[in-house]
């Protein structure tokens, strides 16, 4: 949450506009948005961020969509053409492919501290949050603002505190930190989005998991005791290919064998990192959840690092791993040796 209105949402961490990119990259077009809204009433509820808010917009944006009210989207004739599954339920067998294993979806949150029970907020305070929209689901803007204006009237958490919303906006350029407002737009055209372009590579670079990162190889969860710079760059650079494939319409980079191969190779030089464990509220008949993420901090100083920089930097914004409708896995990079030690 924040409440200053000339403050981005989680910023990652860009200098300026960059002439000269350390290597291309095949990345799909990014919208990156933030809301801002005036509560009516205190929030007060043991729900995670993260979770209140997806709650609130999935209810609000299947309310927007859904033609049919079936209970479930698995049987529904409309599930390929609806924007409700596309954005919050995706799958392969929507692209037309085996729908054995899912696709990144193409919505992602931005909040700090996704996993912390909703702070109380005051009557009147202007709070912000953001998300990110991939590929084609920029096309849904005029959706997603519909289902926000809607969920400002369903209210957030138990007891349904309504709010007011004030603007939405988007940034012009990744990192660039100028907003312009995009509240009556029906849509973005994915074309009009500026092509992601990394800044230099610093050379050393801090890596921070800003918010809790849920990583997985071979079906088993990684701690940080576990944790490698491979299971890292694997989790990022299958994320981006897939988000390109099945949202853009690209073809995978080559070299994605190579840049994984590299990774495994890789250590940072320091580390500190920690498992965070939290409650999540699940359906009446599961009671809660509990689950868990990585965070912390670990430093690259390793010039070997390079080929890998462009991704690591669409980290910021496309996140990683599991959860990220829900504001998990963001990372924010501060480059060493102009802040040393800064987070």
């Amino acid at each position: 949450m924040m409440s200053a209105r000339d403050e981005t949402v989680g910023a990652p961490w860009m200098e300026g506009p960059a002439e000269a990119p350390s290597a291309a990259i095949a990345a799909p077009p990014l919208g990156c948005y933030r809301v801002w809204i005036r509560p009516f009433h205190p929030i007060r509820c043991d729900e995670p961020w993260g979770g209140l808010w997806r709650q609130a917009f999935g209810r609000a944006l299947r309310r927007v969509c859904c033609q049919t009210r079936l209970r479930s989207c698995d049987p529904c004739p409309a599930r390929e053409h609806c924007v409700y599954p596309y954005l919050l339920e995706t799958r392969r067998g929507m692209e037309g492919l085996s729908a054995r294993e899912p696709v990144p979806r193409p919505f992602i949150l931005q909040v700090d501290e996704p996993q912390a029970a909703a702070l109380p907020a005051s009557p009147g305070q202007e709070l912000c949050v953001g998300f990110v929209l991939v590929g084609r689901a920029n096309l849904h803007l005029g959706l997603v603002t519909d289902a926000l204006r809607r969920a400002s009237f369903y209210g957030l958490g138990p007891e349904r505190v309504r709010f007011q919303l004030l603007e939405v906006e988007q940034e012009t350029a990744l990192g660039s930190g100028r907003w312009v407002s995009v509240a009556r737009r029906e849509a973005v055209d994915p074309e009009e989005l500026a092509v992601p372009e990394p800044p230099p590579f610093p050379g050393a670079v801090r890596v921070r998991f800003a918010t809790p990162t849920r990583l997985k190889t071979g079906g088993r969860g990684i701690r940080p005791d576990t944790f490698r710079l491979g299971h890292l760059f694997g989790s990022l650079l299958r994320r981006l290919v897939l988000l390109r494939q099945f949202h853009a319409g690209g073809e995978p980079p080559e070299g994605v064998d190579s840049l994984l191969a590299l990774a495994r190779t890789l250590e940072p030089e320091r580390a500190e990192l920690r498992w965070e464990s939290w409650l999540r509220p699940g359906r009446r008949q599961e009671g809660s959840v509990r689950m868990g993420g990585i965070l912390g901090w670990l430093d690259i100083t390793d010039p070997r690092l390079e080929p890998l920089w462009p991704y690591l930097w669409m980290g910021q914004w496309i996140h990683v791993g599991r959860g990220t409708g829900m504001g998990l896995g963001r990372l924010a990079l501060t480059p060493l040796g102009k802040e040393k030690g800064s987070l």
